[in-house]
């Protein structure tokens, strides 16, 4: 009685249909030396390549711009507020901000 092989499947070129996520593997150290230069392509046009070593996550490839977006310190409260497409409008007295002085309505029942 005969076995039928198995085709052996690429991880690369396997996935449900979507290219993008078939292209977001692990990668082995070994196979990430030898191929850099895709991994990076695939990194810039922003699918992230993992990178193992015994079968462990070790490192993620990303391009410069998302690393230089993630490591951005947050803008604080102030910088939100100054950089507020209003703050001009504010500082030349277009936006006028009175408060309501009408009076509260009765709640009780």
């Amino acid at each position: 009685m005969a076995t039928a092989r198995r085709k052996r499947v690429d991880p690369q070129e396997a996935g449900d249909g979507d290219r993008g996520e078939a292209r977001r593997r692990l990668w082995p150290v070994q196979e990430a030396r030898a191929r850099l230069s895709q991994l990076i392509d695939e990194a810039l046009v922003g699918r992230p390549q993992r990178i193992s070593r015994r079968g462990k996550d070790v490192a993620v490839l990303i391009s410069a711009a998302e690393y230089d977006r993630l490591v951005r310190p947050p803008e604080s409260l102030v910088e939100f507020f100054r950089n507020s497409p209003l703050a001009e409008a504010m500082a030349e007295d277009e936006l006028d901000f009175e408060r309501d002085r009408s009076p509260i309505r009765n709640l009780s029942l």
